[in-house]
């Protein structure tokens, strides 16, 4: 007799709905979006330290450098806000959490029960979910790092071009950790993360000039 197939791993929590699904007010989000800015001043002026350049402009531009800082942490909060606010409300830790997206099965021939459609997350098809999530991660907190490389490149183009290999060796790393399993992509995450936030730390330098 064939063995029978090993169990399929428990879904997540069912969506709530109504008044108890209602997560954190948005202001809730606000240390946690203001905070990064202060941390990528510090290690903006940090690396400007160590390739001698200075950040700074003169005239109107110094608006435009301000502007990239606003965009960044626009994008910032867009992220946060289903993670923080609503992803611990139907997700436990562990790689359920890659799901950018919870799907239910309806229409005729619909369980009973209504069940939660997810990523396969075992083997080659996991791996596989997990990479092309990190790739979808990264399009996600592209933006300001994308708009600011150029502007700061005419200010600070050694501290620019460090920022931008940092970066890139982060989601390199994501990707092949995020591919492994689900918390093997945290050291890739802060490594981009902190690329980013220099790259946001030297627009902030150079508005502030």
């Amino acid at each position: 007799d064939a063995e029978p197939a090993p169990p399929a791993p428990p879904p997540p929590a069912d969506p709530k709905t109504g008044d108890e699904a209602k997560g954190a007010p948005a202001f809730a989000l606000l240390p946690a979006v203001v905070a990064p800015c202060a941390i990528g001043v510090l290690g903006a002026l940090a690396l400007l330290k160590c390739t001698g350049e200075t950040a700074s402009t003169e005239g109107d531009l110094k608006y435009v450098y301000g502007a990239l800082v606003v965009l960044s942490r626009c994008v910032a909060f867009v992220n946060f806000y289903p993670t923080i606010v609503w992803k611990t409300k139907v997700m436990e830790k562990g790689n359920i959490r890659a799901n950018p997206f919870l799907y239910k099965i309806f229409g005729e021939g619909a369980p009973a029960k209504t069940a939660t459609v997810l990523f396969i997350e075992d083997g080659a098809a996991g791996g596989y979910n997990r990479s092309n999530r990190s790739l979808h991660h990264m399009v996600e907190n592209m933006a300001g790092p994308l708009a600011a490389l150029w502007p700061c490149a005419l200010v600070a183009p050694k501290a620019t071009s460090a920022c931008v290999c940092l970066w890139s060796v982060g989601r390199v790393a994501h990707q092949v950790g995020y591919a492994d399993g689900y918390g093997k992509h945290g050291p890739g995450f802060a490594l981009s993360l902190l690329a980013a936030l220099c790259l946001e730390g030297i627009c902030a330098l150079t508005a502030m000039s």
